[in-house]
């Protein structure tokens, strides 16, 4: 953005988060005034990440950065001004950079407004407060500082885990205020992990100085727990705001003005210092304004450990981290003024305070019963209200009584409109050229998804489909083609009781439940040739005879139809459907194919016959359910004994296990007889040896050369040979 302010034209640049400078830039070409100062000013916001510690003051480094290379400066505005063609920047001759806090605004030529006419503000209402006695204090040499404050421990060092860092579980600390600083409130705490991961934390504080109180959480208090993500090496953690409850410290030191303060993870992953003092809570590693950061001692164990077991507990130790904290929290000061510890004291009002409202009524809760007589008078008769009906008495009364005049108009609300009755058609279908199974759940859902669709597109002119659902499915024969019944002529001769047989066989059959049934399964040409059949006359009847056909696996389907509306009568509703599935069951049996590549039940299906039925039973079941039935069946399995019987695969494990048992007893005799007959030849080589060597210690002895040809009589005896003992000897 630019703006001009008489003679004098200024660019600043801002983005969040940075600092703000101001460049002087001298003996500029001037465009936008031909006359007056040739300067330029020029505001600068330089941005950039900086994560302390070390603090230092970014003003300083920018102000070097422009000053000390400022010739570098002037020289690569001209280079880029001459490159992109324009003259800007060829008079320049100096730039100065100040910070904006050390900057005073140059004078202008002429005031930059006029007074206004007449008093900007209306008096108040009321009288100011009185003034004060005294007058105020002068202003002080630096601004104040900031209500929120921070203590940062630990160096650059520190944080890159040099040789006096340790890690472990825990950490115990005091902090205790000065001397002359009133309260302070701790709003949040920063540790020092390596990790990256989660790591949970806890956060315990109790008033006055650890020393006495550890190992319990007896009169501790828990003011932050949760899990943090670790930010690693290099930056604290700082505990989430909203977890952490904030805590006071007393003013004015001492014991008073101590708190203690335990953080604890549950991992050793907690890293702090190494002390210098000769006890905890002895020396200060770190202080403000208002605190007093003490040496402490590590935990090595998570929670809390006992008193007792003093290795757990290494002192001095310093904290690494950082400390927030409030101040000021009574404020404005010019109010409170110095406390000393909270809660804030209570400042009288302006104005009487009205009376809080109370938490409870305070008149007595309602009677539960009526406490007054009821009335004696009769309720009031309301024009256009009919009254209720007197009931009858026993006795006639003396004297007649009168019934109320109805009313005009009904007093009761109009009757709402009938409910909508859905309506049901059944049909049953049979499919031909099915798997020999049922059905299963995801077939059956798409083949109702299939159906429902189809049926809606063939009926939607005369009835509106909810649903279709299947009431029962089973397995039975159809013959392998429609229309595959043939007729070959015969001879006039024969009985026209046999013709009359063969029609009855072709146009009835019984069913599967024993019931005569039309086979719905011809074709309509083969119907209507047969019913022509009835009507030929005696001698031009040419008795026919009908061919096996060979029969193919189908389904036969029971399938209800729920109608909400319909333009036609109920009782027609099913052959509706039936004649839209007969009659366009091409289309049908390609929709159902098309799914054979997921469905493989309806990959076959080439044909459907459907008939409409008025209702359906409930499906046969595979053994009688009567009462009777049940009790013949309790006792006749009451009267048979149950014998355990044995499968055939414990027997077969049976013979395993003995056939196991006994090659183990053969081997153990095997093993056995092998291992005597080793042991009785080393022992007859032992002897053997010992007389090899008496020999050479006497070899005159004729006893022994006796006992030595008896010897090598039976190593002959035995197939053994004395050479390599011969050899030892020689």
């Amino acid at each position: 953005e630019q703006e001009v302010f008489a003679g004098r034209r200024s660019l600043s640049r801002r983005k969040k988060g940075g600092r703000r400078w101001e460049a002087r830039v001298g003996n500029v070409t001037q465009r936008l005034l031909p006359s007056g100062s040739s300067a330029l000013d020029v505001s600068v916001v330089i941005t950039g990440d900086y994560r302390p510690p070390p603090y230092i003051d970014l003003n300083v480094i920018a102000e070097d950065s422009i000053n000390r290379q400022g010739e570098k400066v002037i020289s690569s505005l001209q280079e880029r001004g001459s490159r992109a063609g324009r003259s800007f920047f060829e008079r320049v001759e100096g730039i100065e950079a100040t910070a904006k806090e050390a900057l005073t605004e140059r004078p202008t030529r002429a005031p930059t407004g006029k007074p206004s006419p007449g008093p900007t503000g209306l008096p108040t209402a009321e009288p100011s407060l009185l003034p004060s006695a005294l007058p105020s204090d002068q202003p002080s040499a630096q601004p104040s500082r900031a209500l929120e404050q921070t203590i940062v421990t630990g160096s650059s060092q520190d944080l890159q885990l040099g040789g006096t860092t340790t890690s472990s579980y825990g950490y115990l600390f005091n902090l205790r205020t000065k001397p002359t600083s009133p309260v302070v409130q701790i709003t949040s705490l920063e540790f020092y992990t390596e990790s990256t991961q989660s790591v949970n934390y806890e956060v315990w504080t109790r008033e006055g100085s650890f020393k006495d109180f550890k190992g319990s959480y007896e009169g501790w208090t828990l003011i932050a727990e949760g899990s943090v993500e670790g930010r690693g090496l290099g930056r604290y953690t700082q505990i989430p705001d909203d977890t952490f409850t904030p805590v006071s410290i007393r003013g004015g030191g001492g014991e008073d003005g101590t708190r203690a303060f335990y953080i604890t993870l549950d991992s050793k992953e907690l890293i702090y210092k190494l002390g210098n003092g000769p006890d905890s809570d002895v020396d200060v590693h770190a202080s403000s304004a208002e605190l007093e950061v003490y040496e402490g001692e590590g935990v090595l164990t998570y929670p809390f450990p006992a008193v007792a077991e003093i290795s757990y507990y290494r002192y001095p130790r310093q904290y690494l981290g950082t400390i927030h904290y409030d101040r000021l929290p009574c404020k404005p000061y010019s109010v409170f003024g110095h406390v000393m510890d909270l809660p804030c004291p209570d400042m009288p009002t302006s104005s009487p305070t009205p009376p809080q409202p109370t938490r409870n009524p305070v008149t007595p809760p309602p009677s539960t019963s009526p406490v007054t007589e009821p009335p004696m008078t009769p309720a009031p008769i309301i024009a256009g209200v009919t009254l209720s009906p007197i009931p009858p008495t026993m006795v006639p009364t003396l004297t007649p009584t009168i019934s109320s005049v109805p009313s005009a108009s009904p007093t009761t609300q109009s009757p709402t409109s009938s409910p909508i009755v859905p309506m049901r058609a059944y049909i049953v279908s049979i499919f031909r050229n099915a798997p020999e199974r049922d059905m299963t759940s995801r077939e059956i859902e798409k083949f109702l998804e299939i159906t429902t669709e189809f049926l809606r597109r063939h009926t939607q002119s005369s009835m509106v489909i909810e649903g279709v659902e299947i009431w029962h499915q089973k397995l039975t024969l159809a013959d392998a083609k429609e229309g595959s019944v043939t007729w070959e002529e015969e001879e006039e001769e024969e009985e026209e009781e046999d013709g009359e047989a063969e029609q009855e066989d072709l146009n009835v059959f019984p069913d599967d439940e024993g019931e005569q049934t039309t086979d719905m399964s011809m074709s309509p040409s083969i119907r209507r040739r047969l019913n022509d059949k009835k009507n030929f006359s005696k001698g031009q009847l040419k008795h026919e005879q009908k061919v096996e056909v060979p029969k193919v696996t189908a389904v036969e389907i029971t399938l209800i139809i729920k109608i909400s509306v319909s333009t036609l009568p109920e009782n027609l509703l099913g052959n509706m459907a039936a004649v839209a599935m007969n009659e366009n069951q091409v289309e049908l049996l390609s929709l159902l194919n098309e799914q054979a590549a997921f469905y493989t039940y309806f990959k076959h299906m080439d044909g459907i016959q459907s008939n409409s039925v008025e209702f359906v039973t409930k499906a046969p079941t595979l053994s009688p359910t009567t009462y009777q039935f049940f009790l013949s069946n309790q006792v006749i399995e009451t009267d048979v004994e149950t014998v355990p019987e044995e499968s055939e695969g414990s027997k077969f494990m049976v013979f395993v296990g003995l056939g196991v048992a006994a090659l183990w007893c053969c081997l153990t005799g095997i093993s056995l007889t092998y291992l005597y007959k080793v042991r009785a030849r080393m022992n007859e080589e032992n002897e053997l040896k010992e007389l090899l060597s008496q020999e050479k210690v006497n070899p005159l002895d004729t006893k022994k050369e006796e006992n030595t040809k008896d010897v090598n009589d039976q190593w002959r005896e035995n197939g053994l040979s004395n050479e390599p003992d011969m050899e030892n000897q020689d």
